[in-house]
């Protein structure tokens, strides 16, 4: 199935035994003279939110510092030249650190750089030779994918199944990497960036490869929020009672998702503006509105547009003639998206009349025609 990936600047933060330790950290860094006058930048969620440091090349040097409110953050160092930008990413701790760059390539494996005291650094090399196939297989896919949209919808479907494949196989790497090196941080940060909010698996498959991690980790306050977050997973499983919320629609209408109870079947539908997938489901909702409206499903779509104008355009261009609303202060009187743990769109919950789900296209393993969820409104909704 196609979905967006919605990415939060949301960092994972990291553990020791004194994590909460606060203080600045000091880059030195020496990078070849042809890089004089270049703009270096370092961003990072260094106080919470995202920061970036900047910085100038002067005879082949540059320093960077700043102060961080954890003992580790991951952050992107940026070169950048008028005609070509650089990239590369690391840990920072609070401590004198420094870096040797001696060559950099747009090919991550022919840059030639040295570290000095900074976190997790061979422990990454290492993880990221482990995944560098596939990582570019992946690449190579979506690029293709993207040249052939014009093509039969047969071999379309046949590169999205190999796409989607190699995009299981990249998460089973990064899950072997993880069980290898349960009792390193690094690992809990990938958990975490790429696994905890991946589509592909549910709340207790997550929760178990969660307790491999040391108790050290898990015994963090990172490593507590981490529990905490699989516990609220588990709590959007089915047959469970969704989380009630209050929303004011684009006309005005004030409703909450309780009052439906005992009444109706809801059919919440996430979707945004911007989001391919979800509009060329608008058909499928709107033939699915046609024909249960009727016999007791009320649809509700909750966009998470952050752009007002950009989600009352889609409105008046796709003509979706049931309740909508959407996921900003002026219309929801709290983030239905964290509530409902949207990390990835479409996404459809089906409640029943008591308030439980009874099916969400990923949990209820529903394919691109969505066989599984019409099923389940003919047999509630006969």
């Amino acid at each position: 199935m196609k979905y967006f990936r919605i990415f939060l600047v949301i960092v994972p933060f990291i553990f020791s035994i004194n994590l909460s330790a606060q203080g600045r950290f000091e880059i030195s860094g020496i990078i070849n003279t042809q890089f004089n006058d270049a703009t270096i930048s370092l961003g990072g969620n260094f106080k919470s939110y995202y920061t970036v440091i900047e910085t100038t090349v002067k005879q082949g040097k540059f320093f960077l510092t700043g102060i961080i409110d954890e003992k580790y953050k991951p952050v992107s160092l940026t070169i950048k030249k008028p005609e070509s930008s650089y990239r590369v990413h690391f840990f920072v701790t609070n401590t004198k650190m420094k870096i040797n760059i001696k060559k950099l390539s747009i090919n991550d494996s022919l840059n030639r750089i040295s570290y000095s005291n900074i976190p997790f650094i061979e422990i990454q090399k290492v993880y990221e030779s482990f995944i560098k196939d596939t990582e570019d297989s992946i690449h190579f896919l979506y690029n293709y994918k993207k040249s052939i949209q014009n093509s039969s919808p047969e071999v379309v479907d046949s590169i999205e199944f190999i796409y989607n494949k190699t995009k299981d196989n990249l998460l089973k790497k990064r899950i072997k990497f993880i069980k290898a090196h349960y009792d390193n941080y690094f690992s809990l940060y990938q958990f975490n960036r790429y696994v905890l909010n991946t589509s592909r698996l549910d709340a207790n498959d997550l929760y178990s490869i969660y307790l491999g991690f040391s108790n050290q980790l898990k015994m963090t306050p990172e490593g507590r929020s981490t529990y905490n977050l699989l516990k609220k997973k588990k709590t959007l499983s089915i047959d469970n009672l969704m989380p009630d919320f209050s929303f004011k629609t684009n006309l005005g209408q004030i409703y909450s998702l309780s009052q439906f109870r005992g009444k109706k079947y809801i059919l919440l539908c996430f979707w945004a503006s911007w989001c391919k997938p979800c509009i060329k489901n608008i058909p499928m909702l709107n033939e699915i509105n046609d024909s249960f409206s009727l016999k007791g499903l009320q649809l509700v779509s909750i966009s998470i547009d952050n752009n007002k104008n950009h989600w009352l355009f889609a409105l008046e261009k796709f003509k979706m003639p049931w309740i909508q609303s959407c996921d900003i202060k002026e219309y929801t009187e709290k983030k239905v998206r964290v509530s409902y743990d949207i990390n990835w769109i479409p996404q459809y919950f089906l409640i029943d009349k008591n308030g439980r789900l009874i099916y969400q296209n990923f949990l209820s393993h529903d394919n691109n025609s969505y066989s599984v969820l019409k099923k389940m409104l003919n047999t509630c909704l006969p």
